[in-house]
């Protein structure tokens, strides 16, 4: 979003669109696993539609919200709430999922479900 923002030529829409595009392919499947992983066995079900619930919520209704932002003020202040509304999520998502600092995996325990760690 802060591409978007930032350079708002056909070309920078476009580079910014795939990059875009990327990144939610790769979301939803990592952000799928992380329910799955902290949920237990007889809470799972309810965990998955939870997160089906609340993503589909998210695009939902963060398209007219940043939509009513554009238009009250321009295009490129929406994208850059956008980008600002992420790095806020990002600083926060340590502390709400309650994990300390990033560690890189070594073994397949380190990566796989709970139970195995």
């Amino acid at each position: 979003m802060a591409l978007l923002w930032a350079w708002q030529e056909p070309a920078g829409v476009y580079i910014a669109a795939a990059v875009i595009a990327v990144a939610q392919s790769f979301l939803f499947p990592a952000l799928f696993a992380l329910v799955v992983d902290r949920a237990g066995d007889a809470e799972r079900s309810h965990a998955i539609g939870s997160f089906s619930l609340f993503f589909d919520l998210a695009f939902g209704i963060g398209g007219p919200l940043i939509g009513a932002v554009s238009d009250a003020t321009d295009l490129g202040t929406g994208f850059l709430v956008c980008a600002a509304i992420a790095a806020i999520a990002l600083l926060l998502a340590p502390r709400v999922l309650g994990v300390g600092p990033a560690r890189i995996a070594t073994t397949i325990d380190d990566i796989g479900p709970r139970s195995r760690r």
